[in-house]
């Protein structure tokens, strides 16, 4: 409950739905600070969001494959993946390094 999702119906029926993907959620904004656990970033309107880091989690920069070392301080990331049981943090999938 509480994700968003992309359904495609079939053009004969449409209740009957031919694909649905989940959407990951989205945060993007400047980074405030980086552990090797977490990432914490200002988002819109000035608030605080901290993103959840893993051995899993894949990073891009410039299209290019990328590491936690290259997030850094005052860099532009925007992060995908799964909003926490706590519904305050986002455990990232992948991380994108600029805009």
């Amino acid at each position: 409950m509480g994700d968003d999702a992309d359904v495609s119906v079939n053009s004969v029926n449409p209740t009957t739905a031919v694909s649905v993907d989940i959407l990951l959620a989205t945060l993007s904004g400047h980074v405030t600070a980086v552990t090797s656990s977490t990432i914490t970033i200002t988002a819109g309107k000035g608030f605080s969001r901290t993103i959840n880091v893993t051995a899993a989690t894949t990073y891009t920069k410039g299209g290019q494959p990328a590491t936690l070392a290259d997030v850094t301080v005052g860099s532009y990331i925007t992060a995908q993946g799964t909003v926490d049981a706590d519904l305050t943090t986002l455990d990232a999938s992948s991380v994108t390094i600029g805009k």
